[in-house]
């Protein structure tokens, strides 16, 4: 009787433990973010020496026209002497930027003369094309760390945590760095992104890929995620050498540039076989479920572009500009995914986005009553004896049809929002209709079997009935193969967690299905009992949705309502009797039994 409240926290332990991830992920990446919007809208606030240094070389890579170090007469192919400082390590060779006015003083070398210069930082100054890309990729960021957060918060999976990953780790393209950070935590604050998190967002975008839309993998995507994982690891080793690179430390120049095109090699890779997943996913799914995939593989097209560009803008070819503009495409991948989850329930979060528009909703007509209530009683009734009980009386009154306009609010919100659903519910009230016509238990069985399983799309669903002894037998099925479980015994534990606590229930917690039911997607997860009166007539037995996702609250409750339209029936016809006491099915999968009274 304990393993139901326990697996109860356990569930409630994890998604406190989820929020509390997804949560310090997104303030890391703010971190990262904030500064970069900063760099668009004012790009004064940062300074620039106008000098690149490759390092370990400690060669001069670039120089900027008319910047600090061009009027200091320093070249490319000059080489700056050895020690610098961390600070001065992190912005020639890291992805800091110095502050406006900020001085530095560096030894410079060409061929055999030493020279001591000092460089003045100037303030950034952007082009309209510049700073119109830099705004566009930092707000496309902030669009992808939103849906991605969003998504890992109401529907966590590997899927979704994968998909956040992605968002996080573009994050780091941009330019603009927190100037913040202390100047002996900016080695670590790089290795956090560069060796961590970049590397993270790259295995993200290969686990969304290979389990859309399901959640699971199987043959060589099975094999390609476990490769994945390994990839994970060679990655964060190489990243990591690569930032200790950035800032000259134990890395030699020949490394550092063949990371560089490994790195770049391996963002093709994975753009090829992430596309190649969802593609070989859309051409094997058909109807409903193809058009739903639709959005999300043209978002996956786009996200492929941004890749091609980020590439090639780590080789050098493109300039920060073009790359920009080519990177940011891949916003499209997450306004594609929330489309897809709110119009086609791609990922199913309908349930909590519904309830947070519809309280949303009654939330501002709240605040609008207590608003025009407010000036009305300070600018036309101010001081008067009434204001009390006119204030209370209103607010019952709205409380009242506030009340009763919930459900039409619920209603109105789905039918603008979620018309899949919407047609879903209407489909249900027709099979609540022919269930409560039916002038006989068997002429029940196919509306609460397969009735159910063509309007919620589920994978299977299997309809007990209870027997004389306590137990169940199934009478009628959909998507149960010959062969599986027919009978469930009286001292079962799901037939004894019927007979106890007759409520809706996830079969996992009961360790429950036994070994003969039908497996994979087609896996009865939730029991849904026909109660009439106090006794148990009667047990459906449901899967998930045929694209894996699990049923969501407004689901059962409405499945709940068919059953309850047969509890009557079942009451009053005789329970069958078994003869021979077997279980398994000898009947094929859509077969229903008609037990003798």
């Amino acid at each position: 009787m304990t393993v139901l409240p326990r697996a109860q926290n356990t569930r409630k332990l994890r998604s406190i433990a989820n929020i509390t991830a997804v949560v310090v992920v997104a303030i890391v990446a703010l971190i990262q973010l904030v500064p970069e919007f900063k760099y668009a809208f004012d790009p004064a606030s940062y300074g620039e020496f106008g000098l690149s240094v490759e390092l370990p070389s400690v060669q001069v890579a670039a120089v900027t026209p008319r910047s600090a170090a061009d009027k200091a007469k320093i070249k490319v192919g000059d080489s700056v002497v050895l020690p610098l400082t961390l600070r001065d390590r992190a912005i020639f060779g890291g992805p800091f930027s110095p502050n406006p006015g900020e001085l530095t003083t560096i030894t410079v070398e060409r061929g055999s003369a030493r020279r001591t210069v000092t460089l003045k930082a100037n303030p950034v100054r952007l082009s309209l094309v510049d700073a119109t890309s830099s705004a566009l990729i930092a707000v496309a960021c902030l669009v992808y760390l939103a849906v991605g957060a969003l998504l890992a918060v109401l529907s966590p999976s590997w899927m979704t945590w994968g998909f956040y990953a992605m968002g996080v780790g573009l994050i780091w393209i941009p330019q603009g760095n927190p100037s913040y950070i202390p100047t002996n935590w900016m080695l670590a604050y790089t290795l956090a992104w560069q060796a961590l998190l970049v590397p993270f967002a790259v295995i993200g975008f290969l686990i969304f890929c290979l389990r859309f839309p399901s959640n699971r993998t199987v043959g060589w995507r099975q094999t390609a995620e476990n490769a994945a994982l390994i990839l994970f690891v060679v990655l964060i080793v190489g990243q990591s050498f690569a930032a200790l690179g950035s800032y000259g430390f134990g890395v030699s120049p020949a490394f550092a540039g063949l990371w560089q095109h490994v790195w770049n090699v391996g963002l093709a890779v994975a753009g090829v076989v992430g596309l190649t997943s969802v593609i070989a996913t859309y051409r094997g799914s058909h109807g409903v479920e193809r058009r739903r995939s639709a959005w999300i593989v043209l978002g996956f097209a786009c996200n492929s572009i941004a890749f091609v560009f980020a590439a090639l803008y780590f080789e050098g070819i493109l300039p920060t500009s073009v790359a920009n503009v080519g990177i940011s495409t891949a916003v499209l991948l997450p306004l594609a995914v929330a489309y897809a989850v709110i119009r086609h329930r791609v990922i199913d979060v309908r349930f909590v986005v519904s309830r947070a528009l519809v309280y949303g909703t009654i939330a501002l007509v709240i605040i609008a009553v207590v608003a025009v209530l407010d000036w009305l009683f300070s600018t036309r009734f101010a001081n008067s004896r009434w204001q009390t009980a006119v204030y209370a009386g209103i607010a019952l009154l709205v409380g009242f049809v506030l009340n009763f306009a919930r459900q039409r609010i619920g209603n109105m919100v789905d039918a603008i929002f979620f018309r899949g659903w919407h047609g879903t519910k209407e489909k249900v009230d027709a099979l609540r209709d022919l269930v409560r016509r039916a002038g006989a238990k068997t002429a029940a069985y196919e509306p609460l079997t397969k009735g159910v399983a063509e309007t919620f799309s589920l994978a299977s669903v299997a309809l007990f009935e209870r027997t004389v002894d306590g137990g169940f037998v199934r009478v009628a099925a959909h998507g149960w193969s010959s062969g599986t479980l027919w009978h469930i015994l009286s001292d079962d534990a799901l037939a004894t967690r019927v007979r106890t606590r007759p409520r809706i229930s996830e079969i996992s917690a009961l360790e429950w299905p036994a070994p003969s039911v039908s497996s994979g997607v087609a896996c009865p997860e939730i029991m849904v009992p026909i109660i009439a009166g106090k006794n148990v007539t009667g047990i459906v037995l449901l899967s998930a949705h045929e694209d894996g996702t699990r049923l969501d609250p407004d689901e059962l409750r409405a499945i709940r309502g068919v059953c309850s339209e047969a509890a009557l029936l079942f009451s009053i016809a005789p329970l069958p009797q078994l003869e021979p006491a077997s279980r398994i099915d000898p009947l094929p999968a859509q077969a229903t039994l008609s037990m003798r009274p």
